[in-house]
């Protein structure tokens, strides 16, 4: 993993929102991530925002948070697999978000295999 500053952290927020890539969001929480599917609708560099669509109980909800004076590391699995998952060809990178207050957030891009067309 790289430590990155916010301003690339947001260059990589900003192609997956263009790109509309399928995402998973964890949230840390005692030591665990618990995660949702999400989908990156807005991003403001200048606010250090980000807007997203995730899955909450079931439900579609918009998850709105402010990134000001978070702390940003990105890898791809083939770096460093941090997570066993990581390893098992599922995601093609990862964010994680160390937010001022030492929470953390973990945004995974799904590895989409392209269509080669063969049928």
């Amino acid at each position: 993993m790289t430590n990155i500053s916010s301003s690339e952290a947001f260059l990589i927020l900003g192609k997956w929102k263009e790109n509309r890539a399928q995402l998973q969001i964890s949230f840390a929480g005692e030591g665990k991530f618990a995660g949702t599917p999400a989908v990156i609708m807005d991003t403001s560099p200048n606010d250090e925002t980000v807007r997203t669509s995730i899955v909450a109980s079931g439900q579609t909800a918009e998850w709105r948070c402010s990134f000001r004076g978070a702390s940003f590391e990105y890898g791809e699995p083939a770096e460093s697999a941090l997570f066993p998952e990581f390893a098992e060809g599922k995601w093609s990178s990862y964010l994680f978000v160390k937010m001022p207050d030492d929470k953390t957030v973990l945004f995974a891009e799904r590895f989409v295999a392209e269509d080669s067309g063969d049928m």
